[in-house]
């Protein structure tokens, strides 16, 4: 009993860690050659979002609109590519995945 309290403490402060690293991870998209970007964290929060003045002046919010829904797809998918790397890099998280961290 006490060797699977202290696996699962273990197992806790590994996953503490992991949300740390992830929310120090982030990613970029944009779209309209780079007129609109948008930055993601690892935990999916948007961080920051840039656009272009000219941009903006043209007042089509209609292609802002697509423009902001391609960059933020493309920061996510960019994001995704990372999160799967680091999560592979990590192994199974001493045993938390049953042996599937190598996905």
């Amino acid at each position: 009993m006490l060797k699977k309290l202290g696996q699962t403490t273990r197992q806790v402060r590994q996953l503490r860690r992991m949300q740390r690293k992830m929310k120090a991870i982030e990613s970029e998209g944009s779209a309209g050659k780079g007129q609109v970007r948008v930055r993601v964290n690892g935990i999916r929060k948007v961080r920051k979002v840039t656009i272009a003045p000219e941009l903006v002046a043209r007042g089509d919010a209609r292609l802002l609109e697509k423009l902001l829904q391609v960059a933020m797809n493309d920061a996510m998918k960019s994001l995704d590519r990372k999160l799967q790397t680091e999560v592979r890099s990590m192994g199974d998280l001493g045993g938390m995945l049953g042996g599937a961290g190598g996905m």
